[in-house]
């Protein structure tokens, strides 16, 4: 790739800066970090605060924000590299990775996948899969579906053969040649300058909902850092034309687009590890990319026409997708980018924040949050339901319902032996009864079971997540189930002996299959090891269901 001469870094103008807290303050976001690229400099501003709780806690240009699915391109960006700099061989993108059965069962007649598939989001798998074997949704290279957990199969797949991890390789080869020194695919430490993830109503997250070396999720950085990676990707000609190739051509083999009007299909494309708008005649004018998890949004967008410039916006708030914030902060920069907005909006529902009830339910919202503050339980169940009347399609909110109303039993003298039978092998979560309190087990390797906090005797909280047991006439648990923060449930059955759960890549010694008559071999040992289990953010568990996923051992840590 080119080498990329480092761009001059400039301030926003302040009559800029005070339209983007305009914006924020209409989204309800407490902080945004945005930088956009033009004439080969970069202007950057971070405003506001990084926890809602700490009015004191300001941003500024090195404070960390989580990218989400923005790691997507980056990883992209590092299997080229490391084509094109000989480390792997030229035709890479279109061989066949060693198959692991224990993760993608038999191959059957299934199309082997290829790095190209991946970065194209062809696999047909699930964009979050259970512990075990990950389904697929159409047959390799046949349609088109989002996938995380594609894009981490073969990130096992770089890193086993480079032994080494994700964030040491993104370092070597894209951090620190391009100046990004804020960026990172590591958990962040939350006390070294970090934009504290909220929810609706501005409500901080316990912790930071990412991954940890995650290729599909974990990227960690700044405006400023991910403006140097986009400045790097428009400067390489030849870079920008192989990643601007439609691999889709028609977006209607998107499996997740049932709301999504045909027209808008007609514009919109993917390359590899970017979305591609195109215009009337088919021609690639605008790249992008957007990031959701929970308390997080994130969106870029470049303009592949001359005069080539980009946007990149981060945010700390679920709100951060608001579709005239994104339209209003990244079309002065990169031009018409509608086609991408209306693709975005229809297929994940994300709202303008002009739109009827937006205000009022936002002010509901950040009620029923400061009544929470003050301890006033009644006030923010009534805040809330009064929310469900404006929105109650949104089931995040009975969620918050049943968390606060069950407060109201913490008071309450626990009955040990009636939480006692509350043991057992639940699906894949074990619960055990270790010196009076419940403990949970979620099956991942390393990984210490964890005391439950008990609301009442058969209400508990791990983290931020309600798990309820169910219970027959004489108090023997039948089943368990979780009630998550983006409104998702699972249920689990109460199993009569401990399930066994396979986990992790388990790709046997192979070596890479060619397509297409390709002669090249690369000889690729791969360890029997195990993955660390890793959370799901709301983003990663298929955008198109928003929680509805099941995979519940990842999303209980």
């Amino acid at each position: 790739m080119t080498a990329v001469r480092g761009p001059s870094i400039e301030n926003m103008p302040d009559n800029e800066k005070e339209r983007i807290r305009t914006l924020m303050r209409e989204a309800y976001i407490p902080a945004m970090s945005i930088a956009s690229i033009s004439e080969d400099k970069i202007q950057t501003c971070a405003l506001g605060i990084a926890d809602a709780s700490e009015s004191k806690s300001e941003v500024n240009p090195d404070t960390q924000f989580w990218a989400c699915s923005l790691s997507k391109p980056v990883f992209a960006y590092l299997v080229i590299k490391l084509i094109n700099d000989g480390n792997l061989p030229k035709d890479f993108l279109k061989q066949e990775l060693p198959w692991d059965e224990a993760r993608l069962g038999i191959q059957g007649d299934k199309k082997a996948l290829t790095a190209e598939m991946i970065l194209s989001h062809q696999t047909g798998l699930h964009n979050e899969g259970r512990n075990g074997i990950l389904e697929f949704k159409f047959n390799p290279g046949s349609g088109f579906g989002y996938s995380g957990e594609a894009f981490r199969y073969l990130q096992k797949f770089i890193e086993t053969k480079f032994e080494k991890d994700l964030d040491t390789l993104a370092k070597a080869k894209i951090f620190e040649p391009l100046g990004m020194n804020r960026s990172t695919f590591l958990s962040p430490d939350a006390k070294h300058n970090l934009a504290k993830t909220h929810g609706e109503g501005m409500r901080p997250h316990p912790k930071s909902g990412a991954n940890n070396n995650d290729a599909a999720g974990s990227l960690h950085t700044t405006a400023t850092d991910y403006a140097r990676f986009l400045k790097a990707c428009i400067s390489d000609e030849n870079f920008l034309k192989l990643i601007s190739t439609p691999q889709i051509h028609s977006m209607e083999k998107d499996i997740d687009a049932k709301n999504i009007n045909t027209k808008t299909l007609k514009n919109i494309d993917w390359g590899l590890g970017f979305g591609l708008q195109k215009d009337e005649k088919g021609k690639v004018v605008a790249l992008f990319q957007w990031g959701h998890g929970p308390g997080a949004r994130a969106f870029f967008a470049i303009n592949a026409k001359d005069p080539k410039s980009a946007v990149v916006s981060l945010t700390n708030s679920d709100n951060g997708l608001s579709s005239d914030l994104i339209e209003k902060i990244a079309t002065p920069v990169v031009g018409d980018i509608s086609p991408i907005i209306k693709f975005l909006s229809e297929k994940y529902g994300y709202q303008k924040t002009d739109s009827p009830g937006w205000k009022e339910y936002q002010e509901k919202l950040i009620a029923a949050v400061v009544a929470e503050r003050k301890g006033d339980i009644d006030l923010a169940v009534a805040s809330y339901k009064e929310a469900v009347i404006i929105r109650p399609e949104n089931k995040e909110l009975e969620y918050h319902i049943m968390r606060v109303d069950t407060q109201r039993a913490q008071t309450d003298a626990p009955n040990l032996n009636e939480i006692k039978k509350l043991s057992g092998q639940f699906g894949e979560l074990k619960i055990s009864y270790i010196e009076n309190k419940l403990q949970i087990d979620v099956g991942t390797p390393g990984e210490a079971p964890r005391n439950l906090q008990r609301l009442n005797d058969h209400t508990f909280l791990d983290g931020g997540v309600i798990l309820q047991f169910a219970r027959d006439k004489s108090g023997n648990p039948t089943s368990l189930k979780c009630y998550y923060p983006n409104g998702g449930t699972d249920r689990f059955p109460l199993l009569n002996s401990t399930s066994s759960l396979v986990k992790g890549l388990n790709i046997p010694i192979n070596s890479l299959k060619p397509i297409k008559n390709v002669e090249s071999k690369m000889q690729v040992k791969i360890p029997q090891e195990q993955e660390s289990g890793v959370d799901v953010t709301k983003e990663q568990m298929a955008d198109s269901t928003f929680g509805q996923s099941s995979n519940t051992a990842r999303r209980l840590k």
